[in-house]
Parts: structure tokens; C-alpha cells; sequence
């Protein structure tokens, strides 16, 4: 899918570093996207929705940067504008991917799909799975990575434990 030009769509998405505290503001408006119906759930006036999902955004920065020094933050651009991020790591087993997240007004354009087709070529060309986890709950990304045929793995009770191997890699494992 494209924007509606005639440009394909791996010529609209680049991906660029983090630059921190710049992009700051744009990775909270991306998290409190990635919450939006659970905080339609929730009930909770505006400002306490807010502040609930600023501290989640703190929490899971803290954590991300504890567990992972080392991974790559990304912004996804299409044409130009920020409209995602991807973090990854990478070791000699595996290509990890640690989260994945767009804008509602940009999913299901393709983007999600390039990134990770982008992500399994890696992995086929260097003999690696790519592994990565969903949330439970998050049934619109489950039905997109059946789609693109990850692998059920296990789950840890919140997360589902998802994998994509190349055809090489089925003798390592």
C-alpha cells in the first residue's frame, strides 16, 4: 500500500536513530496511541488517564533500557514524519525484535508489514530465528503476525512468545 502516489511504499518508510530528548515527545504520543482502547476501558477522567499512561510510558522506557543497553531504537518516518518506532537487538542466535509500535492513523497501510518482512530477510540471510512476544490482548497484532506466519512459541501469561525461521536455521534449534 502506498500514501496514494505512485511511489511504492519501501521508497516512503526510512528508518532513522533515536535522538533523545528530541524525539521524547513524539515516543510518549506513540505510547499513549498504543493504550488507547484500554484507557476507553478504564473509565478514568481525562487528566488521571493521562498521568496513568505517562507513568506506564516511564516504566516500560526504564525497563527496555535496563534489559536492553544495547538495542537499537528506531523511528519509523513515513515520507518524512514520524509515525513509529522499532526496537531491536541482535546476538548471534537470534534477531529480537523488543516493540513495534505505529500510530492508529498509520496502521494498516503496510508499514508494520515492511518492517518486518525487512526483519525476516535479516534473519533468513544470517541463519537466525527472529523472535519477538505480543501482548495478549492485542488481537489486531495477533491476526497480522498469523498473517505473515510467526510461529505460536509459548506464552508468559501476558505475552504471547512468537517465531519466524528460516528454513536454514531448523537444524540449530
Amino acid at each position: 500500500m502506498t500514501d496514494g502516489s505512485d511511489t511504492p511504499i519501501s521508497e516512503q518508510v526510512l528508518m532513522r536513530p533515536v535522538v533523545m530528548p528530541d524525539d521524547e515527545m513524539f515516543l510518549k504520543e506513540l505510547y499513549a496511541s498504543t493504550r488507547e482502547e484500554d484507557a476507553a476501558m478504564w473509565g478514568m477522567p481525562e487528566a488521571q488517564t493521562a498521568a496513568l499512561i505517562e507513568m506506564q510510558y516511564n516504566a516500560q522506557r526504564i525497563q527496555y533500557e535496563a534489559q536492553y543497553p544495547d538495542a537499537l531504537h528506531e523511528i519509523i518516518l513515513f515520507n518524512g514524519k514520524p509515525v513509529g518506532r522499532l526496537m531491536t537487538t541482535r546476538s548471534d542466535e537470534e534477531v529480537f525484535a523488543i516493540d513495534i509500535a505505529i500510530l492508529t492513523d498509520h496502521r494498516s497501510q503496510g508499514i508494520g508489514a515492511m518492517i518486518f518482512k525487512g526483519l525476516m530477510r535479516e534473519a533468513e540471510e544470517s541463519s537466525r530465528p527472529l523472535n519477538f512476544s505480543v501482548l495478549v490482548t492485542n488481537f489486531k497484532a495477533i491476526k497480522f503476525y498469523k498473517r505473515l506466519g510467526m510461529d505460536f512459541i509459548g506464552d508468559t501469561g501476558s505475552h504471547y512468545l512468537l517465531r519466524w525461521q528460516p528454513e536454514s536455521t531448523d537444524e540449530k534449534l
